[in-house]
């Protein structure tokens, strides 16, 4: 393409366009679009035919974009490149965008060059406040450099020394330097080698280094330096304008490297504040601007000269964020302290961000803060994955709720049935002596249990998902435990004229160490599923001993059923998941019983494993670890030995009862079992008939002795009745007596009143045990075998009756809605609180009541929590408890261990950490 192209080319191209070619001058102006002359950087000007350097301070600086033409580039059509120019006709900044064009060797040919001028820039006024601004920011490190540090214009005037600098010369700390030139400084030999050597090197070189001598200007004494000096150049022009010494006193013997440390982490501060993207500044303590960095000037849209001095409310901020930001400053001011924060600000080049700022405090020389230096980062992405990961977790919240309501209503329409079931069963065995009439019976009692262990796998995974559910490590027999569960599996194996066949090494440990109670869950699972689905065939168990640095065992379950396809396979894991829904109506089941042996295995430290194929049956096994010194002792598998358990002793109970319940058929059931034992007994069928039957029994001096109560009932439910009663003065036991069996259903009993918890279905010995306990003629009961475990470790059992006296609280917060909201729970909890507003009003209580514990908001109206927690720690003051800290400022830990806090806790506080650091 000829030049005369490219001109009828750029003569049509709107915007500010130019063609540059490399010619002896440098980079030359070939063709230029016709709205270019219009730029004010060009001044009117046509540039066409003359170097680019003429028009541009920094044209050089092209070269950073490898445009040197010396140079090879890649074999590119073009080379998007940025770079900011400035005018030499107006100042002005400009960006400019490169495009470098290749010839076919991919060398450069031409660069195509788009100007645009930068949004908000001004005209370029002398450097001299931007630099006094930066000298300011400066000054509180420089002035307290054991070095003399001075700064001067070109004229050799002195705009700068700092403390050290006029200790050397002996001048005042308040005396005007703009008074003095480096002339004065300087013995007078040298002022010839400043004229003629010194000024000359910083301003070609930028900077100047050897040994002179200053004159001190009170004793006329010569002190001997090390001068280094340099440059300071305008940082949009490049113009010089102040010349900076640092000089070392020869005479204190300092190290070279110390003074070339110094120099370098000045250089290095000021690089990094001029060029971090986030917002760097320095507040003055009437909360005007004494430095502002690029970054926060682009976001405010003005100019440093423009800001500086000004505040919040003078540069267009909301009037709102405005006043909380004045708030803020007398708070760091005030306190001393750092300060972190969040607020939205609208940027003048991203719109509307989300920023977390940082203030800490400046302090002066004598103590005082004399500014304050900030920092602001934006933190909206962050902020947006913030918010969606809460909405995840309040979702998950409504899930985990609607699943512990989903659970709640199956254990009580399962559990309220099968207590009649199970309990008449017991009475009906109590009158048959025929062995016919007794198995009978028993297989009504052992599929009643089957039912319960229905939902009881269900709490099981809810257990287990929810990190409730533990593990014991205790020895086990292995080769007791494969017969036992080869006993207890081949009645229905047989049921359905399958053979299980068990196949195990001649040699297995003699015990390892397991949880001998989920083992069998899990094979009985894996069993169970192997058996339901095959029609024909066989279901085999075969265990290996796997030997090494990791030794296992191996359960490998195989049937010759139904199979399963690679889809269904992969979801096979996954809780009430079944292979379809012809499946689901041929094969009963809720789809629980893989994934809660997958959890229990991995509980265990093992895994699970499948595999299937439609038609031929599948294969399942189960790897367990086990303990290496378990291979030491290797012996032929024994079968197991059923130990005969005696039956346990029905107390006698001579009490007066009250059950009640809405079911006729449980209060007849409850009412036999206790008579039978002795106990003489009423009944009611809901709350307000119990309350009529209880108040009526006390005008007829027939008080009961203990209630079981219902807490499901049509009328009153048993939570109102029990309140009530307790209300009405009745100070006797009550059982709750419910098909719920969820840990708050326990804990909403006894919030409500009751002594202790009976979860239905309820075993005719289990009830009596309990009773006797309660009245005080009988032990503790054992934890019925079927009711779920659902307190966690660390619990005390429903069945305890004695009260652990718990720690007296000072609640010391300022906040009526957050006093008020954590007192209510502490009290709750059983704690006794105390309450205070002010750090005052804590120290007056703290010394008139013993106390155990102190939980101390730090953001106190009248006095600072440190201060508070150092007079209630001090030696004498009559408090020997442990202090809290209860904050939403980030803990200083210094402050925290000398004002003797023993714990800090951040706002908002979780109940559960509260509840656990109260009660350790």
């Amino acid at each position: 393409m000829s030049d005369i192209d490219f001109r009828a080319v750029f003569k049509a191209m709107p915007g500010h366009h130019c063609l540059l070619k490399p010619g002896p001058e440098g980079l030359e102006i070939l063709a230029c679009s016709d709205q270019l002359p219009t730029l004010k950087a060009f001044g009117g000007q046509d540039p066409t035919g003359r170097p680019l350097a003429d028009f541009f301070h920094d044209a050089h600086s092209l070269k950073d974009l490898q445009l040197d033409p010396d140079q090879p580039v890649e074999k590119l059509s073009s080379v998007e490149q940025g770079l900011a120019l400035s005018s030499k006709t107006t100042g002005r900044l400009l960006v400019a965008n490169s495009s470098i064009i290749a010839d076919e060797n991919g060398a450069m040919q031409y660069v195509l060059l788009r100007l645009t001028e930068f949004a908000g820039a001004e005209p370029s006024q002398t450097a001299g406040l931007s630099i006094e601004q930066e000298r300011m920011l400066l000054a509180s490190v420089i002035d307290r450099t054991t070095d003399f540090v001075g700064i001067a214009d070109f004229n050799a005037r002195g705009v700068l020394i700092n403390r050290s600098g006029r200790n050397l010369l002996g001048i005042a700390q308040d005396f005007d330097v703009s008074e003095i030139t480096l002339f004065d400084i300087f013995s007078p030999a040298e002022h010839q080698l400043i004229r003629d050597e010194a000024i000359p090197s910083l301003l070609c070189d930028g900077y100047y280094n050897r040994d002179m001598t200053l004159q001190h200007l009170t004793t006329g004494e010569n002190v001997p330096i090390e001068l280094f000096a340099f440059r300071i150049d305008d940082p949009v022009t490049g113009e010089p304008l102040y010349l900076a010494t640092i000089s070392r006193d020869r005479r204190e013997r300092l190290k070279i490297d110390e003074a070339t440390q110094n120099e370098y982490r000045t250089r290095l501060f000021d690089a990094a504040l001029s060029n971090l993207t986030n917002h760097v500044y320095v507040l003055n303590t009437d909360g005007s601007f004494r430095y502002i960095n690029l970054a926060l000037l682009k976001a405010l849209g003005t100019t440093f000269e423009h800001a500086v001095g000004k505040t919040f409310s003078q540069l267009d901020y909301p009037a709102t964020l405005a006043n909380r930001l004045m708030r803020q400053v007398k708070q760091v001011i005030d306190t001393r302290k750092p300060l972190v924060d969040r607020t939205t600000f609208r940027t003048a080049t991203a719109g509307t961000r989300l920023f977390e700022y940082t203030w800490v405090p400046v302090f002066a020389a004598d103590g005082r803060v004399e500014a304050i230096a900030g920092s602001s980062y934006d933190i909206t992405a962050q902020a947006q994955i913030e918010e969606q990961l809460e909405g995840a977790t309040k979702a998950s919240e409504r899930a985990n709720m609607a699943k512990s309501e989903f659970l709640a209503n199956m254990s009580h329409e399962i559990r309220t049935p099968m207590t009649a079931i199970l309990g008449f069963a017991d009475i009906l065995a109590s009158h048959l002596s025929d062995p016919d009439d007794l198995s009978a019976v028993e297989t009504i009692r052992r599929n009643g249990r089957h039912l319960l262990d229905i939902i009881n796998d269900i709490l099981d995974l809810s257990r287990i998902e929810a990190g409730r559910l533990t593990v014991r490590n205790d020895p086990v027999a292995i080769g007791a435990l494969i017969d036992d569960v080869h006993t207890l599996m081949s009645v229905s194996a047989s049921k359905k004229r399958l053979p299980l066949n068990v196949k195990y090494p001649k040699l297995l440990p003699a015990q390892i160490s397991t949880d001998e109670k989920r083992v069998r869950q899990i094979l009985i699972n894996l069993i169970g599923n192997a058996v339901k689905f095959t029609e024909t065939g066989s279901v085999s168990l075969k265990v290996v001993l796997e030997q090494g640095e990791q030794p296992a065992l191996f359960f490998e379950v195989s049937d010759t059923g139904i199979g399963l396809s690679a889809q269904f396979m992969n979801s096979v894991f996954e809780p009430f998941s079944q292979a379809d829904t012809s499946h689901s109506r041929s094969y009963e089941g809720s789809g629980l019983g893989l994934p809660i042996s997958q959890r229990l295995a991995n509980l265990l430290g093992g895994v699970i494993t499948g595999e299937s194929r439609p038609g031929r049956g599948s294969t399942f096994r189960f790897r367990l670890p086990i303990e290496r010194s378990a291979m030491e002792n290797l012996k032929p598998p024994q079968k197991a030995k059923k130990p005969n358990k005696p039956p346990a002793e029905i107390p006698e109970l001579r009490c007066r009862v009250l059950v009640v319940d809405d079911r006729h058929d449980i209060r007849f059931l409850a009412q036999h079992v206790l008579e039978e034992a002795g106990a003489r007994v009423a009944t009611a069928s809901d709350g307000l008939e119990a309350l009529s039957v209880v108040q009526q029994a006390s005008l007829e001096r027939l008080n009961f002795d203990i209630i079981l109560m219902d807490m499901q009932m049509p009328v009153m439910d048993g939570y109102e009745a029990v309140t009530r009663l307790r209300k009405l003065g009745f100070t006797k036991p009550i059982l709750a007596l419910t098909a719920a069996a969820m840990q708050t259903d326990r804990d909403r009993c006894l919030t409500a009143g009751c002594t202790g918890y009976l979860s239905k279905p309820v075993e005719s010995q289990h009830l009596l045990a309990m009773v006797a306990y309660h009245i005080g003629v009988g032990p503790a009961p054992e934890p019925s075998s079927h009711v779920p475990e659902l307190l966690p470790p660390g619990l005390p059992q429903v069945a305890e009756t004695t009260v652990t006296e718990k720690p007296r609280i000072l609640l010391v917060e300022d906040s009526a809605d957050a006093r008020e909201a954590t007192a209510m729970l502490l009290r709750a909890a059983g704690f006794s609180v105390d309450e205070a507003e002010t750090g005052a009003s804590a120290v007056e209580q703290a010394a008139a009541a013993p106390h155990d514990i102190v939980l101390l908001d730090l953001g106190l109206p009248d006095m600072d929590g440190y201060d508070v927690a150092k007079q209630l720690s001090s030696e004498d003051f009559p408090f020997s408890g442990r202090i809290f800290a209860m904050s939403g400022r980030v803990e200083d830990p210094d402050e925290s261990r000398r004002s003797g806090i023993h714990h800090h806790l951040l706002k908002p506080v979780s109940w559960h950490d509260l509840r656990d650091l109260l009660t350790k």
